[in-house]
């Protein structure tokens, strides 16, 4: 599930205003349900925001990249990342708690400045 509001745009260019990005959005695993791997189609780049849960009852992201896997948890509260959607990734959410992440959709020449 995911939500798409005017609102978050406004807060990432109020929030982030050295950012250009197209859409920003709020989406939500349920408890007991999953992401299956996939790549998206509609974007390449966002900036990835853990929101809820915190630490370990925060089921992470996972990425399928050069035959490992690489996690985006929420054990660093706060902490951003620059995800590229164009590589296999998933999420599999087995606890207690619906997952809650916020996603900044990036222009592709905007997120290499990051890199």
């Amino acid at each position: 599930h995911f939500m798409v509001d005017k609102k978050l745009d406004d807060f990432t260019k109020e929030w982030f205003p050295d950012i250009e990005s197209t859409t920003t959005i709020l989406t939500k695993t349920r408890k007991g349900c999953m992401q299956p791997p996939h790549t998206d189609k509609s974007r390449n780049y966002s900036i990835y925001i853990p929101i809820y849960p915190h630490m370990y009852d925060y089921s992470p992201m996972i990425f399928y990249y050069d035959n490992e896997l690489q996690y985006i948890d929420n054990l660093d509260p706060g902490a951003m990342y620059l995800v590229n959607h164009k590589i296999m990734h998933s999420a599999f959410n087995f606890t207690d708690y619906d997952r809650f992440n916020l996603q900044i959709t990036l222009k592709e020449e905007n997120a290499l400045r990051f890199i």
